[in-house]
């Protein structure tokens, strides 16, 4: 049985903000219907909210919670730069090739007004490599893991709320109110008129299309949660900056991988952004990411430090403009421009598409009805 903690101690600190961040996680779980967010945000959002439920679960509840094998996994990817990057984008390739063939349009795009926002290669990388792609019905299976996180996360909070002996009080949150439910548009094409036979270039375009779903993602928490006061230190507030502050520093440590390992293709990827890339990875790191690795830091549930949500209202009390700035600063500063700059890179809407009948004749062919 899991000990309840004193509430006058950097316990209650833990506890305070594993409850904001179920809170928000719930309010986040809600917007299945929202044709943008299933289609983009939701699978960068689920890699996070796996993270969130492990770390509860080990440092909060002392891993009373036997979580499934699929959350593990999918927790594993907080890091888009780990070591084992050329063999994992090359399994993320082969996967789409096995899966629906070479002789068809077997990668699929978002697009809003000709920018780039996201592809089905995001979550095959969250999820290649777990039960879901092996099942008949993939989308039902999917659909089922959402659920089933949210589950979780209620009851945690339930737990939570328990430990904290009446001081958080348990109530299911509203879902945050959004802006915007129209659908991106969609573009197919084979993954020969964007990958080549260079295995090393092609993790780079794996790992920057990676990159942009999940700077699209800040984009559009910022841009579409439209709540009274949303940057104050409320839910909406809260789980904005909780969330931006997790992922723009693995971002930018991810740039800073291929910066340091794969120097010509950095060289090569800057040269086409005109030099603004480095540039901004140079603004980003004389700026905020100090502030932006404390608070990525602050992931961790800590009974002897200060956590993430007082941290938040200390800066919050000193000025109550803060989570705003920096919010404004991550998404209109960095997230912005670097998204533009991929988007260019790539040029998806301008590249070419299998039309349906050159499919139907390479199926054909494939088949061996064609000579």
């Amino acid at each position: 049985m899991t000990k309840r903690m004193d509430t006058n101690s950097f316990e209650f600190s833990a506890l305070r903000t594993a409850y904001c961040d179920l809170s928000g996680i719930i309010s986040l779980l809600q917007f299945t219907g929202n044709k943008k967010f299933t289609a983009v945000p939701v699978f960068s959002i689920a890699r996070d909210v796996c993270l969130v439920l492990y770390q509860i679960n080990k440092e909060i509840l002392g891993s009373s919670y036997e979580l499934n094998t699929e959350i593990k996994k999918i927790r594993h990817k907080v890091k888009l730069s780990s070591s084992n990057n050329l063999k994992m984008h090359e399994e993320i390739l082969e996967f789409h090739v096995e899966k629906y063939g070479d002789d068809v349009n077997n990668l699929g795009f978002y697009l809003e007004d000709g920018h780039l926002t996201g592809s089905t290669l995001y979550p095959t990388y969250l999820y290649y490599d777990t039960t879901f792609f092996k099942s008949d019905n993939i989308e039902k299976s999917i659909f089922s893991f959402f659920r089933n996180i949210g589950a979780i996360s209620v009851k945690f909070l339930q737990q939570v709320s328990s430990l904290s002996q009446g001081k958080l009080l348990f109530t299911i949150p509203e879902s945050i109110i959004l802006a915007d439910d129209l659908e991106y548009s969609g573009k197919d094409i084979p993954h020969t008129s964007l990958f080549t036979s260079d295995k090393t270039k092609n993790a780079l375009i794996t790992r920057l299309l990676l990159i942009q779903q999940e700077l699209v993602t800040y984009i559009w928490l910022k841009d579409n949660i439209t709540v009274e006061n949303v940057y104050a230190l409320n839910n909406a507030g809260y789980i904005l900056l909780r969330l931006l502050t997790m992922k723009i520093d693995q971002v930018m440590d991810n740039l800073k991988n291929i910066q340091k390992y794969l120097p010509d293709y950095f060289l090569e990827l800057n040269h086409k952004c005109k030099s603004k890339l480095l540039d901004l990875m140079n603004v980003y790191e004389a700026s905020i990411s100090e502030e932006c690795r404390t608070l990525r830091n602050m992931l961790h549930y800590s009974s002897t430090e200060v956590n993430f949500y007082d941290y938040l209202e200390q800066r919050s009390c000193k000025n109550n403009k803060y989570i705003s700035l920096v919010v404004d600063e991550i998404v209109l500063n960095f997230a912005k421009p670097l998204s533009a700059m991929f988007s260019d890179y790539f040029n998806i809407a301008n590249l070419q598409s299998m039309s349906d009948m050159e499919m139907i004749l390479n199926r054909l062919k494939s088949k061996g009805f064609l000579s």
